[in-house]
């Protein structure tokens, strides 16, 4: 792995924290940040790896133990996420459902520099607006 692909899974990571300010997007306990889409399916597309729409904030029991866990029954988890962001977060809810409908197979190869300067920018512009303790480096050398 590259340093700048690296740089960008931080930044997803960090970005999705940030949004969900630590707290299960279902249930508002403590939560890890986990991906929308998983397995093998997935992993090998970068853009549903290094989208931070594609993340999400769940606690243990929402990412692997309820009725409408994603590792339990991914359809329920679809059903419950459309639910949680309809009202919430439309524009995000649009971006996981599309991607989720129709997505591309072939993406051609990744611009690490042009998706690391969008999700540093992403990262920016939520933290005037949310706060976090812990800041990341987005880039060699200089931390935000």
């Amino acid at each position: 792995m590259i340093y700048k692909e690296e740089q960008c899974k931080k930044l997803c990571y960090a970005i999705a924290r940030m949004r969900c300010q630590g707290r299960c997007e279902f249930c508002g306990n403590t939560a890890e940040i986990h991906r929308i889409f998983f397995g093998l399916q997935w992993m090998k597309n970068w853009k549903a790896r290094y989208n931070h729409l594609f993340f999400i904030g769940l606690c243990a029991d929402n990412h692997k133990y309820e009725p409408d866990a994603p590792h339990i029954d991914n359809d329920k988890f679809f059903e419950a996420l459309t639910q949680k962001l309809f009202t919430k977060d439309n524009d995000r809810l649009v971006a996981i459902m599309e991607f989720k409908d129709k997505p591309d197979r072939n993406p051609p190869k990744p611009d690490w520099k042009i998706i690391h300067e969008k999700l540093k920018n992403e990262y920016q512009k939520l933290e005037k607006t949310h706060w976090m303790d812990d800041d990341i480096d987005v880039s060699p050398g200089v931390k935000i």
